[in-house]
């Protein structure tokens, strides 16, 4: 698999990312199997977080087992609090990444990230409190989740002039799909309208993006045609309200024809579009099938024409 080395973190990272918030883990199941299918798929960065219920302890039941310096764990902190308050403090990302390494079994994080921004502190005072958790060894790397290029930008700016360490990773949305409206409170997208000002950065500065609901939360894994007259109620909440749209279905369905043509999967051309893009891209894929994981694996083989990626983006007539 194709990997690269985030530039704090001293080890490569294969370009799929394991999402581990799917329900089994969520529930704290023992999911051995399924991430060792990711491992033997080449998979070997797992992300997770403080909020997702007993998925860190799902994983670190695995993880205990493994050999430490080839798996690379992504952790999330200071989620907002249940009635949406800010908690971007250092006392909540102290006793966030206190109770992550806990149910994780491990001494250190290989990339921690802020789940959300709090406008309402400066970028200059969060991105020192990170740095504080680099210098005790509780993470190699330190991102965000969910902030506007321009924060991480100042917050950059600032480290570069105090020598300390950046922010080495933004994970908002990305997809072929357009995310029409936030799945959660506080989500951000690099599509659409809204998400175009952040993805030129991120293209202009080839900060490492790890694009989370890669496959719009389902609309995209291939389980759904365009034309479902179930797909409505077949679809998780979250991702009708994110992604559920006209031009979203027009773009499966040019997505399904494609993949008929060349013999792909739906979730294989549209990872495929994704990486034909000029972003440093890692995509979060969540899969509770092994074998699913080794055919989304495959689409970093596949490779996508110019014509074909404008296609399958609505830049381009529908018939070909």
């Amino acid at each position: 698999m194709r990997s690269s080395v985030i530039c704090d973190l001293k080890k490569p990272i294969g370009r799929l990312i394991f999402d581990c918030s799917n329900a089994r883990m969520n529930r704290g199941e023992d999911c051995s199997a399924l991430l060792d299918a990711a491992m033997e798929a080449g998979i070997n960065a797992f992300d997770t977080a403080r909020v997702y219920n007993k998925s860190e302890a799902s994983l670190g039941h695995w993880l205990r087992r493994q050999e430490r310096s080839k798996v690379v764990v992504v952790t999330k902190c200071c989620h907002p609090g249940p009635l949406g308050n800010a908690r971007v403090r250092e006392k909540c990302a102290r006793a966030d990444i206190s109770r992550s390494l806990d149910a994780l079994g491990t001494d250190h994080t290989d990339i921690l990230l802020l789940h959300r921004d709090d406008p309402a502190l400066p970028a200059e005072e969060i991105v020192e409190m990170m740095n504080a958790l680099v210098r005790e060894g509780l993470t190699r790397a330190i991102g965000v989740s969910n902030w506007t290029c321009a924060r991480i930008a100042r917050a950059n700016a600032h480290a570069e002039k105090k020598g300390l360490v950046p922010f080495s990773v933004t994970s908002p949305h990305f997809s072929l799909g357009e995310q029409v409206r936030p799945p959660w409170r506080g989500c951000l997208s690099l599509t659409g309208e809204k998400g175009k000002e952040d993805l030129l950065f991120c293209e202009r500065t080839r900060l490492p993006v790890f694009a989370y609901s890669s496959l719009c939360g389902g609309l995209f894994s291939g389980k759904l045609r365009a034309d479902e007259p179930d797909l409505f109620r077949r679809l998780p909440a979250p991702a009708r309200k994110g992604y559920l749209c006209e031009d979203n279905l027009e773009r499966l369905r040019r997505a399904e024809k494609l993949a008929k043509e060349k013999g792909a999967t739906v979730a294989q051309i549209v990872t495929a579009w994704m990486f034909s893009q000029p972003l440093e891209l890692f995509a979060v894929i969540s899969c509770t099938n092994p074998a699913r994981i080794a055919e989304n694996a495959a689409a970093l083989e596949l490779s996508l024409t110019k014509e074909e990626c404008d296609y399958l983006a609505l830049r381009a007539p529908s018939e070909r």
